[in-house]
């Protein structure tokens, strides 16, 4: 009897055009460092009373089919694991290609995947493989490495392959020190160590089927998770926040002072000192927000918002208008003895007609004077007054 021997370990890959129908032809032989996928059937013990001591025959429950596969990165056979997890790239140039893989996609492929072990025989032909989520970490040293975690339909077994002869591809693995975190165009120094997940987050359509296997796996809310972990190195950087871009091109940030706490900062690299130009370098490394220019009324309604609310009590008008000579003494204390000046009613009498009573009664008996009131704009016009002294006058007397 044969052993299977990892040496000889084959694994074959194709997209699928029917999701849990094994593609003819078309597969692709790919690197991979191990598996753990595989088809699993649980048994349920019997519940039924009154058979004796010894247990009835279990029963077969649902056909679960999935786990991991590791996988090297290298240019090419990688982008088969990036198209599961992200769809069809955008691909631009004629040789060498730029694909660009986007996240977000409503639908994503299913695969065909074959494991083999030819001096056994075993091959096991997994369908309606769909990517759950990818994962890598990188570091200074060691096997640059991917664990692809995938559901599947369900577990073919045979004693001949299904795959036929599978493509071909070129290894040229990549490698940790050939690796760089960058953070807007720049590297990041100091990086210690890094863990990135990808997942897609599928959701299983376990509907009731003869085969115990699931209808399908859809994407849910696709989430980018990790950690970095780095060393502590430029106390400057590690404690600025909210950078953010001013019209002038410095930045708007918050340092943290050793006493005073976070402190606001404007970091320019012109600045005459050099921790402010070390700022400036870090903030800018940070990728500030940009500037966004100031939004607010208009001048013009700034001021007729503060004319609308300009009050005066009718002593306070009294007063000011005999300080300022709009009205004799003799004549304030006629009006506040309820008695209108002449100069007033014939300011009155050029009103239109369906405000002169109105006018004449808010004079006679006033509660509070508005600035924006015809008979105050007749008052500051017969004294050649600008509106801009009359909003003095409202500022000045509101305080008396």
């Amino acid at each position: 009897m044969a052993r299977a021997q990892g040496a000889r370990a084959q694994m074959a890959l194709a997209f699928e055009t029917t999701y849990g129908t094994p593609h003819v032809g078309g597969f692709t032989k790919m690197p991979f460092a191990s598996t753990s996928l595989g088809a699993e059937q649980q048994l349920l013990n019997s519940e039924l009373l009154g058979y004796g001591r010894d247990p009835l025959a279990p029963i077969k429950d649902a056909v679960t089919a999935d786990d991991d596969i590791v996988v090297p990165l290298d240019p090419e056979a990688f982008g088969f694991w990036l198209k599961a997890t992200f769809g069809d790239p955008t691909t631009t140039g004629t040789g060498p290609w730029t694909h660009a893989f986007q996240s977000g996609a409503w639908t994503l492929p299913s695969m065909s995947i074959e494991t083999g072990m030819p001096e056994v025989p075993r091959y096991a032909m997994y369908s309606g493989c769909v990517l759950d989520q990818i994962n890598w970490q990188m570091q200074r040293s060691g096997l640059l490495t991917a664990t692809a975690r995938l559901v599947a339909q369900g577990e073919t077994v045979g004693t001949t392959t299904g795959a036929g002869t599978p493509a071909a591809l070129k290894l040229q693995r990549f490698g940790h020190f050939n690796g760089a975190i960058m953070r807007n165009g720049s590297a990041l120094g100091n990086v210690v160590s890094a863990d990135i997940t990808y997942a897609n987050n599928l959701d299983r359509i376990e509907t009731i089927r003869s085969d115990g296997r699931i209808d399908g796996a859809d994407p849910s809310i696709a989430a980018l998770t990790g950690s970095i972990e780095v060393r502590f190195s430029e106390d400057r950087m590690m404690q600025i926040r909210n950078p953010v871009y001013t019209a002038t091109g410095a930045i708007d940030c918050e340092v943290a002072h050793p006493q005073l706490g976070w402190i606001p900062f404007t970091a320019s690299p012109q600045d005459i000192e050099a921790h402010g130009r070390d700022i400036f370098a870090a903030a800018r490394q940070m990728g500030p927000a940009d500037y966004v220019a100031p939004t607010g009324p208009a001048p013009e309604d700034v001021l007729a918002t503060e004319r609308a609310g300009m009050r005066l009590s009718f002593s306070q008008l009294l007063i000011g208008l005999v300080a300022e000579g709009w009205l004799s003494e003799p004549e304030g204390e006629a009006w506040l003895a309820s008695q209108l000046t002449a100069a007033v009613s014939a300011l009155i009498a050029t009103l239109p007609k369906e405000q002169r009573f109105a006018t004449r009664a808010r004079a006679l008996r006033p509660s509070v004077v508005e600035r924006v009131d015809p008979l105050v704009v007749l008052l500051a016009n017969a004294q050649s007054r600008e509106a801009d002294e009359l909003d003095v006058f409202f500022r000045t007397y509101a305080l008396s």
